[in-house]
C-alpha cells in the first residue's frame, strides 16, 4: 500500500457511515408503510394513517433543522411545490366539497406524500446512498411478501387472509397489495444486474424480485399485470444497461412463472381443499424465492468472471432483440391459431369488461374482466363538465356516483387517479398532479445512466399505469413506496447543504403541519373509535373529539350510534346532517332515528331526501315509511 492509499480508508468508512445514517431517514418512511399495511391492513381511514404521517413530517423536519438537507434544485422546487399546491388545493376544496372533512383529509394525504418524496430527494447525496436506499425499499417490500408467505403457510383461517380466493393481506384490498409489491420489482432487478455489488446481494435482490412477482400472483391483480407490462417497456426503453437486465429479469420472472399454478391454486380449489391450497401457495412463494436466489448466485459468480467485449455485447444485444421478436411472433401465431375471429374475441372481452363482476370462475382471476369500472368512469366524465376548473371538491366522487350510478356498487373512489382528480379537483388539480409527478419522472429519465434512476422511472410507470384503473392513491401503504422510489431516482449527485435560515423555516412549517394539522385530526379519529368500544365513557371522548376536529361529523354520528335516548340520538345525527347535507346515508340514519322516536313526518322528510340522493335505493328508503307504527 502506498502513502497515497492510506487516507482513503477512513474516508471510505466515513462515507459509508454517512450513507447509512442518511439511509435511516428513508428506512423510517419505508417502515411506516410496512407497519401501516401490517398493523392497520392498509386502512384508508385517516385515524389509521395520520400517525405515520406525523412520523414522516417529523423525520423531514429533523433533517431540515439539522442542516442535513441539500440545496434543492429548480426541478426539486417545481416538483415539491406542485404537489404541495395540490395538497393545499384539495384542503381548500372543503369549502365546496359535499364531504368537507374528507376533502381536508385528502389534502393531508397528499401532504404526507410530499414529505415522503422529499426525504430521499433532499437527503441522498451519493450513489452509495441511493443504492442503500433502493436496497431498503426492495428488501423491505420483499420481506413483507415473505412474512405474508409464512403466515399463509401456517394459517388455520384462510378466510382471514383471502377475499374471493385472492390474497387480501395485509392490505385488505388485493389490487393495492399488488401495487405495494410490484413497485419495487424493477429496483430489485436493477440491483441484481449491478456487477459491482457483492454476488450475495445480487442473488438476494433477484430472489426479492421473485418474491414480489409471486406476491402479485397471489393477489391475481389484472391492474398489476397491466402496470407490469407498461413498466417493462419503460425499463428496457430507458435504461442504458438493458442488456444486463435481461438475465435477472428472466430468472426472477421465469421462476415465478413456474409457480403460477401453485400460487393461483386457491382460486380453483374446492372448499374442502381450500386450506391446503392457501398453505401451499404460501410455501410456494418461499421455495420459489430460495430457488431464484440460488440460480442468481450462480449467475452473479459467473458474471464476475466473464467480461464481454464491445463486439460480444453488440451480438448479445442483437440476439436478445431477435429472441424478443421471435417470442412476439410465436405468441401472435399461437393466438391466431387458437382464435378463429380476432375481432369477435376482442368484442367478447369488451362485453365482459362492461359486465358486472360475478362469482369467480375459470382457471384464475386473470381470465375474468367483469367489473363496474366503466360505469365509474362514465359518471366521472359526464359530471366533470359541471365543474371543469375547480372540480366538485375532493372526495366528492362517492356522493356524485351514488346519485348517477348504473350499478349496485357504492365505491368511495372512481378507480382512476386521473379521472378522480379531474372530477374532484378540476383542471387545476390535474395540472398540479401532472406537473409534480411528471417533473419527478423527467428527473429520473435525465439520470437514466444510473440504473436505480431508470428503475425508479419504470416503477413510476408501473404505479401510474395501475392507478389509471384503480384507487391505490388513497391507500398510503401502497402509495408511500412509490413516492420514496421517485425520490430516490430523482435525487441528484453531490450538492451543498441548503441555506441554514431557509432550512429552519421549512422545518418549522413541516413541524407545524404535523402538530397543528395532522395530530389533532388523528387524535379525534381515535377518540371516536374508542367511544365505540367503550360506550360508558363515550360522552367525554366524543366531546373532546369534536373540539379537536370541528370539521368532522364523525363524533356526532358515533354519538347517534351509542346514545340510548331516542331524542339525543336524533339531535346528534341531525347535527351531522347539517354538517354534510349531501350524504344520503346520514339522511337515512336520521330518518330511522325519527321513526324510532315516533316522529313520522320528520322521518318521511329525511327518507325522501335519502331517496333523492340515492335514487337506486329509493324503494328501500320509502318502504320504511310503510312499516307498522
Amino acid at each position: 500500500m502506498t502513502h497515497l492509499d492510506t487516507p482513503r480508508e477512513p474516508q471510505i468508512r466515513a462515507s459509508l457511515f454517512d450513507g447509512i445514517i442518511r439511509t435511516c431517514a428513508v428506512t423510517a418512511i419505508i417502515g411506516a408503510a410496512w407497519f401501516q399495511a401490517w398493523s392497520h391492513y392498509g386502512s384508508t381511514l385517516s385515524a389509521d394513517w395520520l400517525g405515520y404521517a406525523v412520523l414522516a413530517a417529523l423525520v423531514l423536519a429533523t433533517i431540515l433543522a439539522a442542516g442535513a438537507a441539500v440545496r434543492p434544485s429548480r426541478a426539486d422546487v417545481i416538483a415539491l411545490g406542485a404537489l404541495a399546491a395540490l395538497a393545499v388545493w384539495e384542503a381548500l376544496s372543503a369549502a365546496w366539497s359535499p364531504l368537507p372533512a374528507l376533502a381536508r383529509d385528502d389534502g393531508f394525504l397528499t401532504a404526507f406524500y410530499v414529505f415522503a418524496v422529499a426525504v430521499p430527494l433532499l437527503v441522498l447525496r451519493r450513489t452509495l446512498e441511493r443504492l442503500l436506499a433502493a436496497a431498503v425499499l426492495v428488501f423491505g417490500m420483499a420481506s413483507l411478501a415473505v412474512a405474508v408467505a409464512i403466515k399463509l403457510a401456517l394459517t388455520q383461517n384462510p378466510s382471514d387472509l383471502f377475499s374471493d380466493a385472492r390474497l387480501a393481506f395485509p392490505i385488505s384490498y388485493p389490487n393495492a397489495q399488488a401495487a405495494m409489491f410490484l413497485v419495487a420489482f424493477w429496483p430489485a432487478i436493477a440491483l441484481a444486474a449491478r456487477r459491482t455489488l457483492p454476488s450475495v446481494v445480487r442473488a438476494l435482490a433477484c430472489g426479492a424480485g421473485t418474491a414480489l412477482l409471486s406476491g402479485w400472483l397471489l393477489t391475481q391483480s389484472k391492474g398489476g399485470g397491466l402496470g407490469l407490462l407498461v413498466s417493462a417497456v419503460a425499463m428496457f426503453a430507458v435504461s442504458r444497461e438493458r442488456l444486463r437486465l435481461v438475465l435477472p429479469t428472466l430468472i426472477a420472472g421465469g421462476t415465478a412463472a413456474v409457480g403460477f399454478h401453485r400460487l393461483t391454486e386457491p382460486y380453483r380449489a374446492a372448499q374442502s381443499d381450500y386450506l391446503d391450497a392457501v398453505r401451499g401457495a404460501g410455501s410456494a412463494l418461499l421455495w420459489l424465492t430460495a430457488v431464484s436466489a440460488a440460480i442468481a448466485l450462480v449467475y452473479a459468480l459467473a458474471d464476475r468472471r466473464v467480461e464481454l467485449g464491445a463486439r460480444s455485447r453488440r451480438i448479445a444485444g442483437i440476439l436478445v432483440v431477435a429472441a424478443l421478436a421471435a417470442a412476439f411472433a410465436a405468441g401472435t401465431f399461437a393466438f391466431l391459431s387458437r382464435v378463429d375471429s380476432p375481432s369477435a374475441f376482442v368484442h367478447a372481452r369488451w362485453e365482459s369488461l362492461k359486465a358486472p363482476p360475478g362469482r369467480h370462475s375459470g382457471s384464475s382471476h386473470f381470465s375474468s374482466l367483469g367489473s363496474n369500472r366503466l360505469d365509474f368512469w362514465r359518471v366521472s366524465l359526464h359530471q366533470f363538465p359541471n365543474h371543469p376548473i375547480a372540480g366538485s371538491g375532493a372526495r366528492s366522487f362517492w356522493t356524485v356516483y351514488v346519485q348517477h350510478r348504473g350499478s349496485d356498487e357504492m365505491p368511495i373512489r372512481g378507480h382512476s387517479l386521473e379521472l378522480d382528480t379531474l372530477l374532484e379537483d378540476g383542471l387545476v388539480g390535474l395540472a398540479l398532479l401532472v406537473l409534480g409527478i411528471g417533473t419527478l419522472l423527467v428527473m429520473c429519465v435525465r439520470q437514466r445512466d444510473r440504473p436505480i434512476s431508470a428503475a425508479a422511472f419504470a416503477g413510476g410507470a408501473y404505479w401510474l399505469a395501475h392507478t389509471a384503473v384503480d384507487w391505490n392513491w388513497n391507500v398510503p401503504a401502497a402509495a408511500i413506496p412509490f413516492f420514496v422510489l421517485l425520490g430516490i431516482g430523482a435525487a441528484r449527485g453531490d450538492r451543498i447543504p441548503g441555506p441554514r435560515r431557509r432550512s429552519l423555516v421549512a422545518a418549522g412549517v413541516v413541524a407545524a403541519v404535523a402538530v397543528l394539522g395532522f395530530a389533532p385530526v388523528w387524535l379525534s379519529g381515535n377518540l371516536v373509535r374508542q367511544a365505540f368500544f367503550a360506550p360508558s365513557a363515550a360522552g367525554r371522548d366524543l366531546r373532546l373529539a369534536e373540539r379537536l376536529d370541528p370539521l368532522s361529523p364523525d363524533p356526532y354520528v358515533m354519538q347517534g350510534r351509542v346514545e340510548r335516548d331516542p331524542a339525543k340520538r336524533v339531535k346528534a345525527i341531525a347535527h351531522a346532517v347539517r354538517m354534510e347535507p349531501k350524504r344520503f346515508d346520514l339522511h337515512y340514519q336520521l330518518g330511522v332515528a325519527y321513526l324510532n322516536a315516533g316522529r313520522r313526518a320528520d322521518a318521511a322528510r329525511e327518507l325522501r331526501t335519502a331517496a333523492r340522493l340515492d335514487p337506486r335505493n329509493a324503494k328501500l328508503y320509502l318502504g320504511l315509511l310503510r312499516r307498522p307504527r
